[in-house]
């Protein structure tokens, strides 16, 4: 399901962990172009019947947290 959405306006990735201290535990990041486009996408009709099949596979609500993705590059 996480791929059905690629061609979606301004969407660039999505990451996702799956940490080793908790196997029924999944942490994804969906990176968008910007704030509006990201908006929109969480706005559309279509992304909340996505959302609607995905949730039901989920056993409990998942966290939200919105913010900016920064990356550090390092010169070692």
């Amino acid at each position: 399901m996480m791929g059905e959405s690629l061609d979606t306006k301004g969407f660039r990735a999505t990451y996702v962990l799956l940490p080793d201290d908790d196997e029924d535990a999944v942490v994804a990041g969906v990176i968008f172009a910007d704030q509006k486009t990201y908006s929109a996408n969480a706005h559309d009709p279509a992304t909340e019947a996505w959302y609607g099949r995905f949730r039901a596979l989920l056993e409990d609500d998942p966290d939200w947290t919105d913010g900016d993705w920064v990356s550090f590059l390092s010169t070692r």
